[in-house]
Parts: C-alpha cells; sequence; structure tokens
C-alpha cells in the first residue's frame, strides 16, 4: 500500500500521530510511506523514520520544488497543491492513497487497495458541500455528479498521467481563479466529476456528517456503518491540538494514537485574554448542562451510542 502525504516541516508532529495509527491498524500488510515536503529538519526527518522502522514498513522523503505551483490560488496554504504533483513524482507507482495530515486510521484499510480503479480518476468520499446547491452552480456542472472531499482520496496515478490531470486541473484554476472557494477541491471535483468513485463515508468521516440533519438522514445507512465500523477520521476544520476547535464527534481517538507516538503532540490554546476567558465560561456552562450552543457540540462516546439507537430505531 502506497500512502502519500503533503506537508511541510512544521506539520511533522501531525502526521506523525496519523502515521502511528495508520501502522497500528494495517500491520499485516506491506506499506511505502511517502511525504512530499519542500524542507525538513533532520530532527524531524529521524522521528518520522523511527516510527515507521518500529514496524518494519518503508518511509520515503520527495523533497518538492513547488515553483511551478505559483500562480495557483492558495487560500490556505500552497501544499494543497502538492496532490497534482504525485503522478508525477511517483512515477513507479500506479496507485496510492493520499490523506490530509489531520486523518486518523482508525481500521483496515486493504479493501481500498483492491478497488477496481480502471478508467477512474479518484475514490473519494462525499463532502457536506454536495448539499449545497450554489457550489455546483459556481462550478457549473450536475448535482447529480456530487462533490467530494480531496484530504482523502485513492488516485489512479496511470490515469492521471495518461490524461495529464495534474496540468488540466493547474489549467483550469488559474483559469477560474475568481469563482473557486475550496482551491484545490473545487478544481479536483471539477476536472474528475465524470471519473470519480464514491467511497463509504466510513473511509472519511467528517464531523459535518452528524451536524447536518438533511445528511444524516439521507444517508443513514452510511452513518449506522461509520459509527460501528470506523475506518479514517478526518478532523477537517476541527484540529484536535488546538483546545478551541477540538470538537470532532470521534476526537477520543486522536488522544490514544497521540500517545502512543511517544513525543505526544501538545494542546495549544487559540484564543488569548478576555475571548480565552469568554470561552472558558462557556464550556464550563456546556459541561453541566446549563446551555448548549449546538446540538453534538462535545459529543462523547455515550452520546454516539444514542445516535446510533435513534438511527437504527
Amino acid at each position: 500500500m502506497d500512502i502519500v502525504y503533503c506537508i511541510n516541516n512544521n506539520y511533522v508532529p501531525y502526521i506523525e500521530v496519523s502515521i502511528c495509527s495508520l501502522l497500528e491498524n494495517n500491520k499485516e500488510h506491506n506499506i511505502n510511506i511517502h511525504i512530499l515536503i519542500n524542507d525538513i529538519s533532520n530532527e524531524n526527518k529521524k522521528c518520522l523514520q523511527n516510527l515507521v522502522q518500529k514496524y518494519n514498513q518503508k518511509i520515503i522523503f520527495h523533497i518538492v520544488d513547488d515553483s511551478p505551483l505559483n500562480a495557483l490560488k492558495d487560500t490556505w496554504s500552497i501544499y494543497i497543491w502538492y496532490r497534482i504533483l504525485i503522478p508525477d513524482i511517483l512515477i513507479n507507482v500506479n496507485k496510492c492513497l493520499y490523506l490530509d495530515a489531520d486523518t486518523l486510521i482508525v481500521g483496515d484499510i486493504y479493501d481500498l487497495f483492491n478497488i477496481d480503479m480502471t478508467d477512474k480518476s479518484i475514490a473519494a468520499v462525499l463532502d457536506i458541500e454536495t448539499l449545497n446547491k450554489k457550489r455546483f452552480e459556481i462550478l457549473e456542472y450536475e448535482e447529480a455528479s456530487k462533490y467530494i472531499c480531496s484530504g482523502i482520496m485513492m488516485m489512479n496515478l496511470e490515469f492521471w498521467r495518461n490524461h495529464f490531470l495534474g496540468n488540466v486541473i493547474k489549467s483550469y484554476a488559474i483559469a477560474n481563479e475568481e469563482k473557486i472557494v475550496f482551491p484545490d477541491q473545487d478544481c479536483i471535483n471539477y476536472i474528475c466529476k465524470d471519473t470519480k468513485i464514491l467511497l463509504p463515508l466510513k473511509y472519511g468521516i467528517l464531523n459535518a456528517f452528524i451536524l447536518n440533519k438533511d445528511f444524516l438522514q439521507g444517508y443513514k445507512s452510511e452513518i449506522i456503518e461509520l459509527l460501528e465500523d470506523p475506518r479514517i477520521i478526518h478532523y477537517a476544520g476541527l484540529p484536535p491540538w488546538i483546545i478551541e476547535k477540538n470538537r470532532h464527534f470521534m476526537r477520543e481517538y486522536f488522544y490514544k494514537y497521540n500517545k502512543m507516538t511517544g513525543f505526544p503532540v501538545k494542546s495549544q490554546h487559540l484564543l488569548i485574554g478576555i475571548p480565552l476567558i469568554k470561552y472558558r465560561i462557556k464550556r464550563i456552562l456546556d459541561y453541566f448542562n446549563i446551555i448548549h450552543f449546538k446540538p453534538y457540540y462535545c459529543t462523547p462516546i455515550k452520546s454516539r451510542n444514542k445516535i446510533l439507537k435513534l438511527l437504527k430505531a
């Protein structure tokens, strides 16, 4: 199994947790971990190597020249665009699983590598934006083609190379810079709209899946499946190491694998001063059930079981 992360040097501690979860839950398989990065310290490189070698697996670092990406819109960072370079960097690999740094692999994922991807570009999980009609109006394609999350993707690299998809996506991104909101994701969705496979939701579990009632009801059977048999958790927008954003309904998995790395990521505050005091007061009120600010805002394991029970009723 070829697994790919695209990061900068500062994100090494976070992918360390992700890699630990991957290796812990896929010990029976041979795994090549590819790190696409523009620069990495010797200390960070050694930490990752030691972790992977402990499981007798392989890690390869690919130093990326990202100057060809300078013309692209980088709402968050240039590193989001590294994924379109994967086919040309991993020239001897025909299929890989791309993972964002804020993911955890909490089950066996070998089934993903058995998917028949003939004439298909990607296999990915739906994004909550698939319910947003405006997104399809802006990108000018039919809602029936759906909208996926690009943070977790099985990529048919051979198909990408044969159809020069990296260049096609780049050209589309430059030509449509004003209308794209989620830069790489919007572009990948448009270009791959007719050549993608939809994966079960358990392979990319977003917090929004249970916050949106329409999604919860529309994909009830898949929500039940991901609650009973989660495989990949995606903390998109809710990094567990940021105290104020640590609201994912499967956040306790992060604590488990963070401890197992041997060099756990330390939690940090986003807020300071009076905003931090206000935040702490809100959390205390929420904890003692005095007031609730959002449904499932702090969903623990017991609440997940309640959701499961309601869905099965």
